[in-house]
């Protein structure tokens, strides 16, 4: 190349570059120390756009850039990171050391205590003081030049008088201030310096990565790339291949787009289980309402939750397309919603035929709706009759098993957070041995048959109310009377202590009535609403039931409730006021037998004919 050439070049370097080619061989170094090389050196110093104070009399300007930009001791050639701007100089440690340079402020307390002077100690700020970086721009020290403190402090005492000694204090004064303020005006240019260079150095970065975004939505992630700027992730721009200041090229471009491909897909991945996600949250909410729709039109009729309707196969099998543009509007389950009444259809008798798995020989699904049908559940151990055991919360109750589990089935559970009905491998129903014998014991005193009694049928009979005859206190005159439900539930406490419960029903007047105004006292208020109204589908306290006919519907002087309000399926066959005491007022009534439901082949079975002569025997 022109020496000429060369020249105008270098004249446009920056210190950085013109110090490092100077590093680079002997002929360039020769060359650019020359001092008709000197203009150049000089040109560059000038175009410096951090604004460096001139440079020293004392340095030439290859020095000067050294001094500045410099990475080596000035003697050995070390590493060092902070020049001593006062000295012009960039030592190392060891070098340091050797010069002399020592803490400043420690060795002036040393040196003024071992020579105390008759006039006190000299003023500090006749010092010149470095401040030097060890390793951050908050981590520093200062530090000092030994021949510098003594050569002043030696000509300070060698004054003859206040005049000379005020002489050399203003002379010494403005030596010092200016190696300081040179000092200062350095360290301000060196952060400017940096910030510039950092601000630079992200400017390549954004303009790089810039370039190969605007390649890679060409190469066709133009999702993938929307999808990390809205989430704002930094998965791209922290890559090493991207987060760098070379300038993007063809050549560099394609030695890193198989790298950054393989990113992009892994975020394509991610975004589609994102879609996926979402899409069946949206596919359960459609069906949430739709069964929704369809149960309001038949409220007293028990329907399958939605983790049940889920879990049926043609449901499921959408549930689990993965296709993100099929079966994501009301429209396109439009032949779920058709298909509904078949499929709780179906579910009822599936249910069905699991509970009557669990009962006597005897009995069938025929026998579900009558009133001795009373089940338990294995979690709580509760008397629970049809169709209550099909909404009992302990048989859909979510299971901790599925922690650690990541399949179609355990997603679908967590999403809804719910199980199917007594969902596999539960084994939560069983035919309960107490409640049922009991049931039958309850029915035959309220003169019902047996075989034919439902709970609605219970709920309307002429006997309200029974009297249990084992609970009897005839010195407190006292007798214990409930309603079937919780005679029931009073009978298994009997069994439960090895004897059965004999009932009588209360036919006389002054009971009846006695036994009603007890329940009425012991009512409790605010009590869970477990009645629903047949009129308008409104759940309703106990205490409440005739208040809401006559505030709702205008009707009064009701006698009999069993036929406006049923209990709903959620609520528990234990009911306020569960029992009452009251006064003997006749003697007992002969009880009209009972029947002894058990699985146990050891125990003697109680039978009771019926009016038709037969003989109801229900046996495991």
């Amino acid at each position: 190349m022109p020496l000429d050439i060369l020249y105008e070049v270098c004249s446009h370097l920056t210190m950085t570059s013109i110090l490092n080619m100077a590093q680079t061989t002997k002929a360039l170094r020769t060359l650019l120390m020359s001092k008709a090389w000197s203009s150049v050196w000089r040109a560059v110093l000038a175009n410096d756009p951090d604004a460096f104070p001139p440079k020293p009399d004392d340095m030439n300007e290859p020095q000067y850039v050294a001094l500045i930009c410099g990475l080596y001791c000035f003697k050995c050639g070390k590493d060092v990171s902070s020049p001593l701007w006062c000295a012009r100089q960039r030592l190392c440690e060891i070098c340091r050391r050797e010069a002399n340079f020592v803490n400043g402020p420690r060795y002036l307390v040393t040196l003024f205590t071992s020579r105390p002077a008759d006039d006190g100690p000299p003023p500090v700020e006749l010092f010149v003081f470095q401040t030097l970086v060890v390793q951050d721009v908050t981590d520093y020290e200062t530090i000092c030049q030994v021949d510098d403190i003594q050569d002043t402090y030696t000509v300070l005492k060698q004054c003859s008088d206040a005049t000379e000694t005020d002489k050399f204090i203003k002379r010494r004064l403005k030596v010092v201030e200016s190696h300081h303020k040179f000092r200062d005006d350095c360290r301000d240019a060196v952060i400017r310096r940096r910030l510039r260079l950092l601000n630079e150095m992200e400017e390549a970065r954004t303009r790089r990565r810039e370039n190969i975004v605007h390649r890679l939505r060409a190469a066709g992630f133009s999702e993938e790339l929307n999808h990390l700027e809205t989430t704002g992730s930094n998965v791209l721009s922290s890559h090493p291949d991207v987060y760098l200041t070379q300038a993007m090229t063809d050549e560099i471009f394609k030695d890193i787009f198989p790298r950054l491909s393989t990113v992009l897909r892994g975020v394509r991945e991610e975004l589609l289980r994102a879609k996926r996600k979402k899409l069946f949250s949206t596919r359960l909410q459609i069906l949430s309402r739709m069964l929704t729709e369809h149960t309001s039109d038949n409220p007293r009729e028990v329907f399958p939750s939605l983790s049940d309707l889920a879990f049926m196969p043609s449901v499921k099998s959408i549930l689990d397309t993965k296709d993100v543009n099929t079966y994501a509007t009301e429209d396109s389950l439009a032949h779920i919603k058709a298909d509904l009444p078949h499929l709780c259809e179906k579910w009822r008798r599936t249910t069905n035929r699991a509970l009557a798995s669990v009962m006597p020989r005897t009995l069938n699904t025929g026998h579900l709706s009558l009133a001795i049908s009373i089940f338990q559940c294995q979690e709580c151990l509760e008397p629970i009759p049809y169709p209550q055991i099909l909404a009992h919360s302990c048989l859909r109750e979510l299971r901790t098993g599925y922690r650690n589990r990541e399949d179609s089935v355990v997603a679908l559970l967590k999403a809804i957070n719910e199980e199917p009905w007594n969902f596999e491998p539960r084994d939560g129903v069983q035919w309960h041995q107490s409640a049922s014998p009991c049931a039958v014991d309850v029915v035959v005193a309220c003169g019902l048959r047996v075989e034919t009694a439902t709970p609605e049928d219970m709920d309307r009979a002429a006997v309200q109310w029974l009297e249990c005859m084992d609970c009897r206190n005839t010195k407190k005159k006292r007798s214990l009377v409930c309603h079937w439900r919780n005679a029931v539930l009073h009978g298994v406490q009997h069994l439960a202590q090895g004897r059965a419960a004999t009932w009588s029903p209360v036919t006389c007047n002054a009971d009846v009535k006695g036994a009603e105004e007890e329940e009425e006292r012991r009512t409790v208020k605010r009590a869970p609403s477990h009645y629903v109204c047949v009129r308008c589908e409104v759940k309703v306290e106990r205490r409440m039931r005739r208040e809401h006919l006559r505030l709702l519907h205008n009707i009064e002087h009701l006698n009999q409730l069993a036929d406006d309000f049923v209990l709903a399926f959620d609520a528990p066959m234990a009911q306020q006021p569960y029992t009452v005491l009251i006064p003997l007022t006749k003697p007992p009534s002969k009880s009209l037998g009972c029947i002894d439901l058990t699985d146990n082949n050891d125990a003697q079975s109680r039978t009771q004919q019926l009016e038709d002569g037969s003989i109801l025997i229900l046996d495991d």
